[in-house]
């Protein structure tokens, strides 16, 4: 049943575009992805999944290449479309190994791995901020997550980690709870007092 609708809408919104907008969007091809593409058309609001903007944006571009003319499409714009969908492909597709890879430094690896990570965290933080659909879809405890890390490591990076000050007490089985709170805080205070 899902894909019988989703049929019908896919060919209800083709019979909606023009020749002439078909044909603007197998130009844009030449300078942006399938999806992009796609979302720039409005498709966003009429597909719920990627894919199904992707597979529609395919569709049309089949459809231009097959028939060019009907389109008002020369040659050298069919080339330039397929040089730069294949280019796009091929670098998302590309893994820099290095020449030699039994003299890589493990620090540098680590440390532009977690420049990477903190880089694609700190572009996914900010598509979420700017596109509305996808912060609806995104967990508040994968936020919540992220935020407590950042959190964290926001801390430990100034100098100010926090510490369990429980861990460091040794609190006996029969001590009464009253008595346990008193020697945290005596624990608490000793700590601050050495921080100063």
């Amino acid at each position: 049943m899902g894909d019988l609708c989703y049929n019908i809408q896919y060919m209800g919104l083709a019979t909606n575009l023009t020749d002439i907008q078909k044909g603007q969007m197998f130009k844009m091809l030449a300078t942006k992805g399938q999806y992009r593409v796609g979302i720039d058309y409005g498709l966003g609001d009429i597909f719920t999944k990627p894919f199904q903007i992707v597979n529609f944006v395919n569709k049309v571009y089949r459809d231009v290449k097959e028939e060019p003319k009907t389109y008002g499409i020369s040659q050298d714009v069919i080339d330039l479309v397929e040089k730069s969908m294949i280019d796009r492909r091929t670098k998302k597709e590309m893994i820099q190994i290095p020449p030699d890879i039994r003299h890589i430094d493990d620090r540098d690896l680590i440390v532009g791995v977690k420049n990477k990570a903190w880089l694609l965290l700190d572009q996914k933080l900010n598509y979420l901020i700017k596109n509305r659909k996808a912060f609806r879809n995104e967990s508040v405890m994968a936020l919540a997550k992220i935020a407590g890390i950042a959190f964290d490591k926001t801390q430990i990076m100034k100098g100010e980690a926090t510490e369990h000050i429980a861990l460091k007490a040794h609190i006996k089985d029969d001590t009464t709870s009253s008595e346990a709170l008193n020697q945290l805080l005596s624990i608490r205070e000793r700590y601050i007092t050495q921080e100063e």
